[in-house]
């Protein structure tokens, strides 16, 4: 069961989840990341890249960073990723919006 909606596409959060796990390889088929990720979890010293930051084809990524803040080390174990995205010149296309289980198939 699918519906269809307009509009731009944007997934973020602490995926908790290796750059080449399962979750991460379907979502970059169908969106967009920066090329460089950033390291964010644990927050007082970052050693991974576990949060993470997708867009579709109507969006263009302009600017990325972590937010490294004391509040921001004290708020959660995972740092904030920020993005600056804008809106492309290409036309809006109808994408199916998945209800229930999105994850590829397992291999």
């Amino acid at each position: 069961d699918s519906h269809r909606l307009a509009g731009p596409r944007v997934l973020m959060g602490g995926f908790n989840e290796w750059h080449r796990g399962p979750v991460t390889r379907g979502l970059r088929r169908e969106f967009s990341s920066p090329m460089r990720r950033r390291r964010t979890h644990p927050a007082m010293f970052p050693l991974f890249a576990l949060d993470r930051i997708y867009w579709d084809a109507e969006l263009e990524g302009e600017g990325f960073s972590v937010h490294r803040s004391r509040l921001a080390r004290v708020a959660s174990d995972h740092l904030p990723v920020v993005a600056r995205l804008r809106v492309s010149n290409r036309p809006p296309r109808m994408v199916p919006y998945v209800v229930g289980d999105a994850l590829p198939p397992a291999e």
